[in-house]
This record gives structure tokens, C-alpha cells and sequence, in this order.
């Protein structure tokens, strides 16, 4: 009987592709989530530095002239 042993090799075959589609799945999500993180700082850094700017024209302006 041939049929069996071709139809478990066919399972573990196809189990394996699962693993690897799910590894290789993995690894995108991973990267993209990386990506966005590192918009996310850049953006935040680019917020920082206009709050920064804001804040020291009005400090300068609130200020009396001597």
C-alpha cells in the first residue's frame, strides 16, 4: 500500500510550508511594526521640537523689553 506513506509525506510537507508561512508572516509584522515605531519617534521628535520653538518665542515675548 503506497497511499499511505504519500498521503503522511503530503501532511508533512504541508505542515512545514504552514510553519514557514507563519515564521515568514511573523518576520513581516515584525518589520512593519518596527517601521511604524520609527515614524512615530520621528514624528514625535519633529512635535518636540515645535513645541520647543513655540515655547521660546512666547517666553521671549511674555518678557518685558529692559
Amino acid at each position: 500500500m503506497v497511499l499511505g506513506p504519500v498521503l503522511l509525506g503530503a501532511f508533512f510537507v504541508g505542515s512545514t510550508m504552514s510553519a514557514v508561512d507563519r515564521s515568514r508572516s511573523a518576520e513581516r509584522l515584525g518589520l512593519a511594526a518596527a517601521g511604524v515605531r520609527t515614524s512615530v519617534d520621528a514624528l514625535c521628535q519633529q512635535l518636540r521640537a515645535a513645541a520647543d520653538a513655540v515655547a521660546l518665542v512666547a517666553d521671549a515675548a511674555a518678557r518685558p523689553a529692559a
